[in-house]
């Protein structure tokens, strides 16, 4: 795993922060939960998904799916199955430390107020889903920068 691994996350990390800060602005400019829960639900969900990123990136570079090899989209699949309850549950407690720290609880129409198997069994398909796309794109980038070389080893050879 090693350092391709650290560095992915911390993108993925990075990536998460920002579009965490994005949903949580649109939330609250709609006016329809506090800063301080927006924030906490939407900082953990993405931070759930960026902490799995580079998992996602090992797995992808481990198994890729290619028309030989169609079967790794199974453990595309399982990864995604197991991931979903994880980074939904890192999302539900992020948001119990911010009740606690507070001293507030979470407004009454969060999915997660009945607790955390409710919150998983309700979040569990959009996990799924973004971890899938996660694998999409990480699938999309590698194939861009097998093409970008080829291009580079064409021209070297054309010269």
């Amino acid at each position: 795993m090693g350092k391709r691994f650290i560095r992915v996350t911390a993108f993925g990390c990075l990536v998460a922060t920002v579009l965490g800060l994005l949903y949580a602005a649109h939330v609250r400019v709609l006016g329809e939960d506090p800063w301080m829960w927006g924030l906490a639900d939407y900082l953990g969900f993405w931070w759930g998904l960026g902490l799995l990123s580079g998992v996602c990136a090992w797995l992808v570079q481990r198994f890729p799916i290619r028309p030989e090899r169609r079967r790794n989209a199974l453990y595309h699949l399982a990864a995604a199955a197991v991931s979903s309850p994880l980074q939904t549950s890192f999302c539900y407690l992020v948001i119990q430390v911010v009740a606690r720290v507070s001293g507030n609880p979470p407004p009454p129409h969060w999915m997660g107020a009945k607790g955390l198997g409710a919150f998983v069994l309700a979040a569990y398909p959009r996990g799924i889903v973004y971890y899938l796309l996660m694998v999409a794109i990480i699938h999309a980038l590698t194939y861009y920068h097998q093409y970008q070389e080829r291009a580079v080893a064409a021209s070297q050879l054309e010269a």
